[in-house]
């Protein structure tokens, strides 16, 4: 098996939080400004709907990683290797990916 890091993890994470986000404050900014109920509620539900929605996706995308050599799913472990950092193994391509964590500095 050979090791490689996987070239776009992480930025695809940071635009699925980035996304959820900016989709949370457009609709925190629509309905700040009104004196309608039924907006304020109308905002409140997609507000919910939009955080799970991005959250169940952003969990999806940590779990269903994608191998850039043959686009086939791999394989998800974490914290089984030695170091305890994440890996992602393509048993068709025979490669192990290493999946580098947001806010690794921080973790010590």
């Amino acid at each position: 098996m050979t090791y490689r890091k996987h070239p776009t993890y992480n930025r695809h994470l940071i635009n699925v939080f980035l996304g959820g986000l900016l989709f949370f404050l457009l609709f925190a900014l629509a309905t700040g400004y009104t004196d309608q109920k039924w907006m304020d509620w109308l905002g409140i539900i997609l507000g919910i709907i939009f955080i799970f929605g991005f959250g169940i996706y952003a969990f999806w995308v940590t779990k269903h990683i994608r191998c850039p050599e043959c686009s086939s799913i791999c394989e998800y472990h974490s914290g089984n290797f030695p170091g305890g950092d994440w890996k992602a193994i393509c048993k068709k391509c025979d490669i192990v990916w290493e999946l580098d964590r947001l806010f690794k500095s921080f973790e010590k």
